[in-house]
């Protein structure tokens, strides 16, 4: 797997002069910071990183962040990313709660020390739908499902549905570790 280019604000945020051979490199972490220190950003800024990424062969990208408003620009953009294979990973345990909630309905194991877990689109869709007809103290019912979670999920799971009907993604692929400890851990290597 190419790089993962990380467009929330822990790092310095400089494109590489941007040229035909100006390229991410393979296997490692590409960060680019795209928010300020007080964690704000404009939607073209946003828009500039995800392209950027994925013209550079990037086969990942943290879009870990939320807009106040809607962004054509940047949404144009997470179309066209999703369109040259790039996967758009949105770091949040609301994915671990859906893994975990599929795992259970589909009798899967669930391994401690696994990297990844299950979640297809078809789990999704059937986790979704049930959670839309569910109050809060239902959902709290559903095996797997956490206390945590229990408020924010319908919405989470509203936000990913969009994401999902807007644009061509090929797959959801859930890590149990976060993006940032996936960093940390490549520069403590390094």
């Amino acid at each position: 797997m190419n790089p993962l280019l990380d467009c929330p604000s822990s790092n310095a945020f400089n494109f590489p002069k941007q040229d035909s051979s100006t390229s991410v490199v393979p296997g490692t972490t590409s960060p680019i910071r795209a928010f300020d220190d007080d964690g704000n950003a404009d939607v073209f800024t946003l828009a500039k990183a995800i392209r950027w990424a994925a013209d550079h062969n990037a086969d990942v990208i943290n879009m870990s962040f939320s807009l106040s408003q809607t962004s054509k620009m940047v949404q144009r953009a997470v179309h066209y990313a999703a369109s040259v294979g790039v996967i758009l990973v949105g770091s949040s345990g609301t994915f671990d709660t859906l893994s975990e909630i599929h795992c259970i309905e589909q009798g899967l194991p669930l391994f401690a020390d696994a990297t990844e877990t299950p979640l297809t689109f078809e789990a999704f869709y059937k986790i979704y739908a049930n959670l839309l007809i569910k109050n809060r103290a239902e959902r709290l019912q559903i095996p797997g499902m956490i206390e945590m979670r229990v408020d924010m999920i319908v919405v989470a799971c509203c936000l990913i549905k969009f994401l999902l009907d807007e644009h061509s993604f090929q797959g959801i692929r859930v890590s149990s570790y976060s993006l940032k400890e996936g960093v940390l851990a490549e520069l403590q290597i390094s």
